[in-house]
């Protein structure tokens, strides 16, 4: 089993570095039930790491080992590139951060009067809502994020639009880009 382990380890390495530099610098193995999680890719893309699932919820003891031993290594390796210590606690705090942040953002929209323009009259019908996604971090505390309006018909206009807003979470303004 430590064979077959091993055997994946590396050739998770060797399709890694085939694929080149558009891939994440960093691999961290998972296993498990898997959780998407946009917050948690949104703060992996910022620290170049890749996610990759070895095992689904049946693992055994030396699989377990084999994943903390390589993770344990990759988060050493994050630490001496960034010049950091507890790397994976600190990443693990800013996933708690970046949460804050999406649901303040989602808040934020919603009362907005940039955003009452997109969104009036769909609190009303329930088969109309907002979808709010895309989040891309402009500076600090400023993110851009697109705003989907879904099963609209009115006024001739597209059922579905989509409008890009700006949200600068330490003034709370909210703008229209597009």
């Amino acid at each position: 089993m430590k064979l077959l382990v091993t055997i994946l380890v590396t050739l998770f390495g060797l399709i890694s570095y085939a694929q080149g530099k558009h891939q994440p610098k960093y691999e961290i193995l998972e296993y498990g039930l898997a959780m998407l999680s946009d917050i948690k890719h949104f703060v992996d893309k910022e620290w170049n790491i890749k996610r990759t699932r070895v095992a689904g919820c049946g693992v055994t003891r030396s699989l377990i080992d084999s994943v903390d031993n390589h993770n344990r290594i990759v988060w050493k390796q994050i630490e001496h590139d960034m010049g950091m210590q507890n790397a994976e606690v600190i990443h693990h705090k800013q996933i708690r951060r970046e949460s804050w942040n999406f649901k303040k953002i989602d808040e934020l929209i919603r009362k907005e009067e940039a955003a009452n323009a997109i969104w009036k009259g769909l609190k009303r019908k329930r088969s109309h809502f907002l979808v709010v996604g895309n989040h891309k971090k402009i500076s600090l505390n400023v993110y851009e994020v697109t705003v989907k309006k879904w099963k609209r018909k009115v006024d001739g206009k597209k059922k579905n639009q989509v409008f890009k807003m700006k949200v600068d979470l330490t003034t709370g303004n909210v703008s229209i880009l597009t």
